[in-house]
């Protein structure tokens, strides 16, 4: 069986202490309330390890939601505590399970910090049983949430 998973966000790199979002949302278009179902989430997946070189480099993962496509009031609805960049390898994947229930939209976001927080990930939403089965990328990882 073939996983499906969107994609959010494609080798977004980053170069400096700051917040991250993904280039794309899912847009729920009113069934905002995901009920019964399978358990859904987002998957970030490490493409170019985590720079570590001074020792402060973190990385915390966010699923965040919100009713307007700007996120201007966003909801944190998952997160990570802040990873250090040394355990950001290439291929590993952090796993946010996405709550019953949400705003009309999701994203992936990072919020790196220290001196040179160079990292490059990409970012899927999909069925979660998909991304602990592979989903199309390397299976080495690291699941939270």
């Amino acid at each position: 069986m073939t996983a499906f998973l969107e994609v959010l966000g494609k080798n977004q790199a980053v170069t400096t202490a700051t917040t991250t979002r993904t280039t794309n949302t899912k847009d729920f278009s009113g069934d905002f309330d995901m009920g019964a179902g399978e358990a859904k989430g987002i998957m970030f997946v490490i493409n170019v390890a985590g720079d570590f070189t001074t020792g402060d480099e973190t990385h915390n993962f966010r699923l965040v939601t919100d009713d307007n496509t700007g996120f201007s009031s966003l909801t944190v609805l998952a997160e990570t505590a802040p990873i250090n960049g040394n355990l950001l390898t290439a291929g590993r994947r952090i796993i946010l399970a996405l709550p019953d229930s949400n705003e009309r939209y999701i994203e992936g976001s990072v919020v790196s910090a220290g001196t040179s927080p160079n990292i490059t990930w990409s970012c899927y939403y999909g069925i979660l049983k998909d991304m602990h089965t592979g989903g199309g990328v390397n299976d080495s990882g690291l699941v939270v949430g």
